[in-house]
């Protein structure tokens, strides 16, 4: 019964679109406009990558790919690749791929997790997280870092406003992309984790209501980041 409602539908709307020229125009030229969307967001993927990519068909040849986790992953990000509606993100989500394809350290489930936070982010708060990094990334806590006699990297929102804010980037911008971050979880009221002798963690650092920019920020950005340094890499 459900499926004959479709069908009858359906016909319909066909009938509706053959008699009605000016539907018929426009479902024509959409549908040439989204080939033509499609293609030149694969040529700029490609241009992109054969710019910063050494050897291209050696990085794709991983054998991770082969692995259920690996293809889940490609398949992910080159989706976004694709996706007109956030093409201005698509250099990032090609750096994401790249990484994602070389880092054999970081676990797949916090590849596909760093995919969604970039994603979901908008353009304007990565631009902000990108000058947060340069002000935060020597005082973060990570792994194999030791620091002494200096504060963990702590958020100020005000503060941060007013040293980043100019006409492109207004005050309220910031603090509205800030909040967006927290809202994806990349700050933390955590500084930092350390480990027991037993093996489990334990907050090595902590605050109640001031929010730390934490190694997971770290990582994130550094994820979707390529490096001088990394371009000559296959």
């Amino acid at each position: 019964m459900e499926n004959s409602k479709k069908d009858i539908i359906a016909g319909a709307v066909k009938s509706l679109i053959s008699e009605v020229p000016i539907l018929r125009n426009i479902i024509n030229t959409w549908d040439s406009y989204k080939a033509g969307q499609f293609k030149r967001q694969v040529e700029k993927a490609i241009i992109y990558l054969e710019e910063n990519v050494k050897d291209i068909k050696k990085l794709f040849s991983s054998e991770w790919l082969q692995t259920e986790d690996g293809k889940t992953f490609c398949y992910k990000v080159i989706d976004c690749i694709l996706d007109a509606q956030i093409e201005d993100k698509q250099q990032l989500f090609v750096n994401a791929l790249v990484n994602g394809i070389r880092n054999e350290e970081l676990e797949d489930i916090q590849k596909l997790k760093f995919v969604d936070i970039l994603r979901n982010l908008s353009y304007a708060s990565l631009v902000v997280l990108a000058k947060m990094h340069d002000i935060y990334k020597d005082d973060v806590r990570i792994k194999g870092r030791t620091i002494t006699g200096r504060p963990f990297p702590l958020i100020d929102r005000n503060d941060l406003a007013k040293k980043l804010g100019s006409d492109t980037l207004p005050p309220y911008l910031i603090i509205s992309s800030i909040y967006e971050m927290e809202s994806q979880g990349l700050f933390s009221n955590i500084g930092e984790w350390k480990e027991r002798s037993d093996g489990t963690l334990e907050p090595g650092g902590g605050f109640r209501d001031e929010l730390n920019y934490t190694e997971f920020t770290y990582s994130f950005v550094e994820f979707i980041t390529l490096r001088k340094e990394d371009k000559d890499r296959s």
